[in-house]
């Protein structure tokens, strides 16, 4: 079956179509003659029913992340009220969108009927259209949290919306463009589409945050544009009560000078959450099949040679609420941009963490206006990484930062700086110090005092107890040295030359390929069970320490590293009390994917970021450090919420959780980088040396008292 599309279908602001219609074309010969100009046009581009088919008819397995809203489960009494059972751990929904039957033409596919797909969460949702174009109807399923459910609740008690039908009581709710009900009676809800329209109220019946769009919009990418392809005359709806967060707008806006100035500003409002792309329907002219450029859930629909006309005057893309803006300097770019890349100085640049371990496991794609602040650092540009098949590191710049409740614990640090690293400089990175503070650093030879620059960056980098300057720090420092020594505050050094130890764990790639180290590590995780080398002993307790040798090493499992080579390079040097899963909150895995089933305690036990080493290898910058930096950057990533003590919430029963427990912000960010790109195995990145320095909160409380100890 052919269906037909006419390619301009945006709204016009001081348009020159309008405006040449009022003032010139009020003749009826001539709005006749553009009437058939209309229809001949819509006749040109033809619509790919069979792509569109088989982008609904793909089963959906991935609408939401596996462990979100993990408490959704619990009963909460609400059953008695409404038809949402919150005792059964999950529902099957029929997951499909029925179009209307003359475009359908057959009921095999993506279409609803007995067999079509299915999804699983605690509720179904049912659409039933009124203006949505092609489709009559649509269900599918959704994952509600407590909250969501109690303000369901509520909604019903306030607006009693109840529709009776086949013994099933649903909450719906009526507007102009479409129904929508909602249920999760295991018995009841299996064939909600196969009901008769529903008899509800008019009006917004409930202000809850239910993500239907978003699942709709990710069972058919289609969905959202919304154009009437039954006739020849195109609307496109917009439901200013729609069910999700915000009230952002995409514009394209482009300025055509002319006699005066004209300008057509389209806009396309966001119907999901975490927009980070436009979706783009690109139409072929005179072809009878058109591309598509997959952008997520915002429809754009224009013609190829359009766009190409306008875009001489300069077509930019504007994501308001994101405050990032991308030139389209030619139409190929929005290829580029359809796979995640953001487009910076000529060049496109990728933004989206995708899992080392299987590529098609990605996060949300990071703002691309944070691309500067890699250009910054040198991130972008290989010339400046290290290159350890040729080029070893010797020594190495050793950084802190602090604020002023630091003040009597780097006095400490320093005191053992001086001991141990005689005649080197260490920097120290101002956060917020009183000004006695800042002269006592100055006075000091062995101390280059830094200014830490908030102003740069966004301003959650401000909000110190969420450690997202620590890693913007460290790039800062590497852009003047090959290879930097993160301490915080509390670190005691307690041997000299140690550093000539651990970067024979760096310098022994000398003549290897950078495919070397995933080999080895691979190679030698039985081989070394097989020599029986000590491991680090779990912790039983919360904030109790792990079991290893603090005086000496064992120098056969050095030898042993060293010989493999196969360390990563970024190093940590202490163990923590607890594992990563139980220290990372489910958000940031949206941002940082990782593969949970890969973590075990034995390899999991997180290592503290208060005492880490960066050598601005490859290998550090684009498994490492680029995404430290983004997820630095934005607040969502490296604060999926606010900062709390962790004291009271480990127990000996949830030190190695799966589930999140206390997340620990930074030290989450850099141990599930390390986690994901160094074999789910953190002897991989740990140099499993315990003897030259450790974790202390002794304090010092006098600068005079400092001094009689240099």
């Amino acid at each position: 079956m052919n269906t037909y599309i006419f390619s301009s279908i945006f709204f016009y602001k001081d348009n020159i179509f309008i405006y040449k219609w009022k003032n010139i074309w009020n003749v009826s010969i001539l709005k006749i003659g553009l009437f058939f100009i209309i229809i001949q046009n819509s006749f040109g581009t033809q619509f790919n029913y069979n792509s569109f088919k088989s982008n609904i008819g793909n089963k959906n397995t991935y609408l939401y992340p596996e462990n979100e809203h993990q408490n959704s489960h619990n009963s909460h009494s609400l059953n008695k009220y409404f038809e949402l059972d919150t005792t059964l751990p999950s529902v099957t929904c029929r997951q499909c969108i029925q179009l209307w039957r003359f475009h359908s033409k057959d009921q095999k596919g993506p279409l609803c009927g007995p067999h079509a797909p299915t999804c699983d969460g605690n509720a179904c949702f049912m659409r039933q259209c009124k203006k949505c174009g092609a489709y009559q109807y649509m269900s599918g399923c959704l994952k509600l949290s407590k909250w969501q459910l109690m303000d369901l609740q509520l909604a019903k008690q306030k607006g009693e919306l109840v529709a009776n039908r086949a013994g099933a009581t649903m909450l719906c709710q009526d507007n102009d463009n479409h129904t929508t009900c909602f249920c999760n009676k295991r018995e009841k809800c299996n064939d909600i589409h196969m009901r008769n329209p529903f008899t509800t109220f008019s009006g917004s019946s409930f202000s809850s945050i239910l993500m239907v769009d978003e699942a709709i919009a990710k069972i058919d990418p289609n969905y959202g544009i919304e154009i009437n392809l039954y006739n020849g005359y195109h609307t496109r709806q917009y439901d200013i009560r729609r069910n999700s967060k915000g009230k952002n707008l995409i514009i394209l806006k482009c300025i055509h000078k002319l006699n005066k100035t004209y300008s057509a500003t389209f806009a396309a409002q966001l119907s999901a959450f975490n927009i980070n792309k436009i979706f783009i329907l690109a139409l072929q002219a005179n072809k009878k099949k058109f591309n598509t450029f997959y952008m997520n859930n915002i429809f754009i629909l224009f013609n190829k040679n359009w766009f190409k006309k306008y875009n001489k005057c300069g077509l930019k893309l504007i994501i308001i609420k994101k405050k990032s803006s991308v030139l389209l300097d030619e139409f190929e770019d929005l290829q580029r941009i359809n796979n995640g890349l953001c487009k910076y100085n000529g060049s496109y640049y990728d933004l989206q963490y995708k899992l080392p371990t299987n590529q098609n496991v990605k996060g949300r794609q990071f703002p691309c206006h944070l691309t500067k602040f890699l250009d910054y650092f040198g991130y972008l540009n290989e010339s400046n990484y290290v290159d350890l098949s040729k080029t070893p590191v010797s020594k190495v710049k050793i950084v802190t930062a602090i604020t002023e409740d630091h003040v009597n614990e780097i006095t400490l640090l320093l005191l053992s700086f001086k001991k141990y690293f005689p005649k080197e400089i260490m920097i120290v990175y101002d956060l917020g110090l009183s000004n006695g503070t800042v002269k006592e650093l100055k006075s000091l030879n062995f101390v280059e005092y830094r200014k830490f620059n908030f102003s740069m960056y966004p301003p959650n980098v401000s909000t110190v107890k969420t450690y997202g300057f620590k890693f913007l720090v460290v790039s800062e420092v590497l852009k003047d040295y090959p290879s930097v020594m993160w301490v915080d505050a509390c670190v005691r050094f307690k041997k000299k030359n140690f550093m000539e130890r651990v970067n024979k764990l760096i310098n022994c790639y000398k003549g290897k390929d950078e495919n070397h180290k995933l080999r080895e590590q691979l190679k030698i995780e039985k081989e070394k069970k097989k020599r029986n080398f000590p491991v680090v002993g779990l912790p039983e307790k919360p904030f109790s320490f792990p079991k290893y040798r603090r005086k000496g090493y064992d120098k056969e499992l050095f030898k042993f590293n060293v010989q493999h080579c196969y360390k990563s390079n970024v190093l940590m040097h202490i163990p923590t009390f607890h594992g990563i899963l139980a220290s990372s909150h489910e958000k940031f895995f949206e941002f940082i994917p990782t593969n949970k089933s890969r973590y075990v305690p034995e390899k999991e036990l997180q290592h503290g970021t208060g005492f880490v080493l960066f050598v601005r290898t490859k290998d550090t910058v684009q498994n490492i450090m680029k995404w430290a930096v983004l997820c630095s950057l934005t607040k969502n990533c490296i604060a999926p919420i606010p900062w709390s003590s962790c004291v009271g919430k480990f127990t000996s029963k949830n030190l190695f959780s799966k589930n999140h427990v206390c997340h620990r912000f930074d030290q989450t960010l850099l141990t599930v980088l390390l986690q994901n790109s160094n074999n789910y195995n953190n002897q991989n990145y740990a140099t499993e040396m315990y003897d030259y320095a450790a974790f202390r909160r002794s304090k010092m409380n006098s600068w005079k008292k400092f001094r009689k100890f240099l």
